[in-house]
């Protein structure tokens, strides 16, 4: 890695996210994904990967991915190039978003409803307070583990059925049931949540 030699409150550093607002150079070089490789346009969002120094310019280091992954562009700038962009367009590559605490609190309420609803409904298990601290616990890591939306629902369809099994094959081992429902329960709450808000909002 280069280091950044960039001062100033306007200063770009690696790992930044920039939005390309001019081409100098319209026909440069730049290297890509083999079959969703294209050139840069204007408009166009990146991450800075490296910097480094050209006499008194520097030349910055930036690349554009899809929302797979794939390398759109990798391909040198100057500053004038450049603008600073919104953290929420940041390439995902490199630097997800993250949930707030906002979230946060959504899915671990959520889920420890769920898990009371499910543990008195199907279970009557008691107390329930080991319920809701399970579902709100465990929601909390799902939201915590982020998955796209398609990751979210297979996690949870195989949570539910392991959890039809514990319940309906698993005649005795009250621990295991009220240990385990109340946690795929909050589990599959909390990745279901996350999931939709990087689909809506990523």
């Amino acid at each position: 890695m280069w280091p950044s030699f960039s001062t100033g409150p306007n200063m770009l550093k690696e790992y930044d996210p920039v939005k390309l607002v001019a081409l100098l150079k319209p026909a440069r070089h730049f290297d890509g994904t083999e079959g969703v490789a294209r050139a840069p346009r204007i408009g166009d969002t990146g991450t800075i990967v490296a910097i480094s120094a050209q006499g008194d310019a520097e030349t910055y280091v930036v690349e554009s991915v899809d929302s797979d992954g794939h390398t759109l562009w990798l391909a040198d700038f100057q500053r004038e190039e450049l603008d600073q962009a919104d953290e929420t367009i940041r390439n995902n590559y490199y630097v997800p978003a993250k949930p707030g605490i906002t979230l946060y609190l959504f899915g671990a309420i959520l889920g420890a409803v769920v898990a009371y609803l499910v543990a008195t409904t199907w279970l009557g298990l008691s107390p329930l307070w080991v319920a809701l601290l399970f579902g709100a616990l465990a929601a909390l890591i799902g939201v915590f583990m982020l998955e796209n939306i398609g990751e979210a629902i297979v996690v949870t369809i195989i949570l539910c059925v392991l959890m039809v099994m514990v319940i309906t094959v698993v005649p005795g081992f009250a621990m295991l049931k009220s240990g385990f429902v109340p946690l795929a329960c909050g589990l599959s709450v909390g990745k279901l949540v996350v999931g939709i808000w990087k689909e809506v909002f990523c």
